[in-house]
């Protein structure tokens, strides 16, 4: 009796484990199905796509040379990279003919509404990018973004709320105002973001106080003031800043100082009293 009750749980066993490793293996496949299909929308908007292989640890410097894919060759090319490696970063950069909508153009210094002047022609490619800006929810491994350029507005920045593993974004030249930051205030594993040459100001930079793990921020040729340091303070791991050429008055070098972490700051000089330093 008691090796019959010992074979059948047996095949209970086996047949439990079964179900599961089945399910295991369907629920890959949909999620390499999902990032496959991600990747070829991103590559076709002029996206340039690295596997988590390819990135270093510090995330600083990739693709890194030599790295080999994971798993066997005939593996991969059975089934494919996207079964075996996940997506880590994404640059999305436009280097083509450029349309900027009159409002925004106004909002540029002379010399930035003179570079785009120069360019401006008819833009083909939207339609590419809205589709591929969506598919980047689907990169669940996605810790490095890069979106550049004036095809990258406020309104395409809600679809990237959903990127919880997001470490570092580059938003620099983007067409994006304070409104769009709004959409960034729950990347809350974002360390790195970059918003040089963008149009965003104190208000804007105000919705990132909810970045707690914040350690770099770059402001250059923004509409940043020395009031936008009132906000930084709040974040506790804040380490580098690139302020727009700022000089720092005496009230302004005491928020500066609640930045306990801060070991650089560029882009600023210092008017002070006796009393400042």
């Amino acid at each position: 009796m008691s090796q019959r009750w010992s074979f059948r749980f047996s095949l209970r066993t086996f047949a439990l484990g079964f179900t599961l490793l089945a399910a295991w293996i369907a629920w890959r496949a949909n999620q390499a199905q999902e990032q496959r299909r991600a990747v070829e929308a991103l590559r076709r908007a002029g996206a340039t796509v690295y596997y988590d292989y390819e990135i270093d640890p510090t995330g600083y410097r990739y693709p890194q040379q030599n790295r080999q894919p994971p798993g066997p060759a005939a593996l991969r090319n059975l089934l494919g990279l996207d079964y075996l490696a996940s997506v880590g970063a994404v640059h999305l950069r436009w280097n083509g003919p450029i349309n900027i909508r009159p409002e925004y153009l106004a909002t540029l210094a002379p010399k930035e509404r003179s570079k785009y002047s120069s360019r401006m022609k008819p833009w083909s490619d939207v339609d590419a990018v809205d589709k591929a800006i969506p598919q980047l929810s689907q990169l669940k491994e996605l810790q490095h973004l890069q979106l550049s350029g004036p095809h990258i507005t406020d309104d395409r920045l809600a679809d990237l709320g959903r990127l919880s593993g997001l470490e570092a974004l580059s938003l620099a030249n983007a067409h994006i105002t304070n409104e769009g930051l709004r959409h960034l205030a729950s990347l809350s594993g974002l360390k790195r973001l970059d918003l040089r040459s963008t149009i965003v100001s104190d208000n804007g930079i105000r919705a990132l106080v909810s970045l707690r793990q914040l350690e770099e921020l770059a402001l250059r040729s923004t509409k940043a003031t020395a009031a936008c340091l009132h906000s930084l303070a709040e974040l506790p791991r804040l380490r580098k800043v690139a302020l727009p050429d700022l000089a720092l008055t005496d009230a302004e070098v005491a928020d500066l100082k609640r930045l306990e972490t801060l070991e650089t700051l560029d882009g600023v000089s210092f008017q002070l009293t006796d009393t400042g330093v």
